[in-house]
């Protein structure tokens, strides 16, 4: 047998397995769901914060930790696409049955298809759903970079597919979803700019110089790169206001607690001057009968007209 198809031969083997570990947990997943009786589903871009932001430490830190988070919820999803993909592609495999026997058959799916890809794609969601603790940043960053060395792979065993006009849109387009995956602007830099320059000389040592496109690689980098940069302020800016809101409604506690122990009643107040919490203590100061609310929704220049 020759070596391609011995490949492919390989390839649709941990194509089945995969979709066979994904139908195992799927089933698993929907059996516990039906035995509790229910479905339940799973489920401000305004400042560019400077390296001088005395949060910037701890900000980090939570995107790292939401980067990890969305990966985990996102590999569910990705797993039921790549899942998809592999039954369609596998039944027309095996329907025309031609890549089996000839080796240029099997060479065009291994070089212009995307079975490969989604095979990694799905052994890697399913097994972070089975072990959450392997999502981590550096196997994302890992998976990420496979994906994309794989393409330049591609495009060195078979640089035809580059002559294709809406190949770079194609590329273009994966290479986002990548970079969303990836929420590491420094790391979506690197490996876009790397890919970029193998995929340009690629080109050039094949084809030569070609304006269009030159012009159109570095107008989809300049783009993915923006997007990067955009995609990781938008980040930021979220897990900043996280924090801060954190850190107010410690500090407003902690207040509370205070001003509990050295007042009479202490009443918090909305921006329309009304009670936003229970005041059973002030209830009691105004002699008012109780209430379930304890004054909360009521205006408290009402109070001083009572009075």
């Amino acid at each position: 047998m020759h070596a391609m198809r011995s490949i492919i031969y390989a390839t649709v083997v941990f194509a089945y397995l995969a979709l066979a570990l994904f139908m195992l947990q799927a089933f698993s997943h929907y059996w516990q769901k039906l035995r509790k009786g229910g479905w339940m589903w799973t489920t401000n871009l305004r400042l560019n914060w400077q390296s001088t932001d005395p949060m910037r430490l701890k900000v980090l830190d939570l995107m790292m930790k939401r980067r990890l988070h969305r990966a985990r919820l996102g590999s569910a999803s990705l797993s039921y696409m790549t899942m998809v993909y592999l039954v369609l592609t596998l039944a027309h495999m095996h329907t025309s049955g031609e890549v089996f026997r000839s080796d240029q058959a099997a060479w065009k799916v291994m070089t212009e298809w995307e079975l490969f890809t989604a095979v990694i794609c799905l052994w890697a969601t399913r097994l972070s759903i089975s072990f959450p603790w392997i999502v981590k940043t550096w196997t994302l960053n890992l998976l990420v970079t496979l994906l994309l060395a794989r393409q330049s792979v591609r495009e060195f065993l078979a640089p035809d597919l580059m002559l294709s006009s809406y190949y770079i849109g194609y590329i273009g387009s994966q290479r986002l979803v990548l970079l969303i995956l990836l929420g590491n602007a420094k790391a979506s830099f690197a490996i876009n700019i790397v890919y970029s320059t193998c995929n340009l000389a690629i080109y050039f040592f094949n084809f030569g110089w070609n304006d269009f496109h030159y012009v159109y690689e570095v107008l989809s980098l300049l783009l993915l790169l923006f997007m990067a940069r955009i995609f990781h302020a938008w980040t930021y800016s979220e897990a900043r206001a996280i924090l801060q809101a954190k850190t107010l409604s410690r500090s407003e506690a902690t207040m509370h607690r205070l001003l509990a122990a050295m007042c009479d009643a202490v009443v918090h107040l909305g921006p329309d001057y009304l009670i936003r919490y229970p005041a059973p203590k002030l209830e009691v100061l105004l002699l008012k009968p109780k209430t379930h609310a304890s004054l909360q929704g009521t205006p408290f220049t009402d109070l001083f007209l009572d009075g």
